[in-house]
């Protein structure tokens, strides 16, 4: 899932940002805040995570993320190390899908 990236500051809006930026990554998938909204209606808190990371984080932490999500899938279940992680991941990134959205209405 990991299609085109771009850093993209969110706050000017440079395209390339490097330093001194608020960077993200942008993705092809669109993912937001209704996107999100949904998945934690039918209680999906690893595929926000995974879609968080993958849209906001590093490539490290977006591999995480897929190792953790792939176990929690075919397991049925999250195991405490994991769902650690996941909570701390999720909660770095969220705030930045938050201000996204307050920017877009």
């Amino acid at each position: 899932m990991f299609a085109k990236k771009q850093k993209t500051c969110l706050k000017c809006g440079d395209v390339g940002a490097e330093r001194g930026h608020l960077i993200h990554w942008k993705v092809e998938h669109p993912f937001g805040m209704n996107e999100y909204e949904g998945n934690e209606g039918r209680n999906a808190h690893t595929e926000n995570a995974l879609l968080l990371t993958q849209k906001y984080g590093t490539q490290s932490e977006a591999k995480e993320m897929k190792e953790i999500s792939n176990t929690h899938n075919s397991t049925g279940y999250i195991n405490n190390q994991d769902y650690d992680r996941r909570y701390k991941i999720s909660n770095k990134y969220y705030k930045n899908l938050l201000r996204e959205h307050r920017m877009s209405r």
